[in-house]
């Protein structure tokens, strides 16, 4: 998603293959959002702000954070997962989706190093209804 732009509402959208476009799930400030190849779960990372509703920021690195958003295209729900920084780039969290779903791995830029987040199944199987 790209927040610079004057088109909106912001946010991920599914486009079906006659180039009709719709809103799945506003948010603004997102960019790298992940899809599985399902299209049951999106991931995405937040560009400096923090998602609304998420929990105080407690990063004292002195960078800007990023959380890491759960998305139920379905739906719209989107869930706070956690929480890095961004950084020059590479060094932001560019979210993806295991293959089979269970995990959200990303780049922490404070650690530098690659980290995940395992996705329980009853809280996803709750998430998707």
């Amino acid at each position: 998603m790209n927040t610079g732009s004057e088109g909106g509402p912001h946010g991920l959208y599914k486009v079906t293959l006659d180039g009709k476009a719709r809103c799945v799930a506003p948010g603004e400030y997102r960019m790298h959002d992940n899809i599985t190849p399902d299209g049951r779960l999106a991931v995405a990372d937040t560009n400096g702000k923090p998602m609304e509703g998420a929990p105080p920021s407690d990063r004292k690195t002195g960078g800007r954070i990023s959380d890491i958003i759960l998305i139920n295209p379905a739906n719209g729900r989107q869930v706070f997962l956690c929480r890095t920084t961004i950084t020059k780039h590479p060094y932001h969290a560019h979210p993806h989706i295991s293959p089979d779903g269970r995990w959200v791995v990303f780049n922490d830029s404070d650690n530098r190093r690659v980290e995940a987040v395992e996705l329980k199944e009853a809280a996803l199987k709750e998430f998707l209804q």
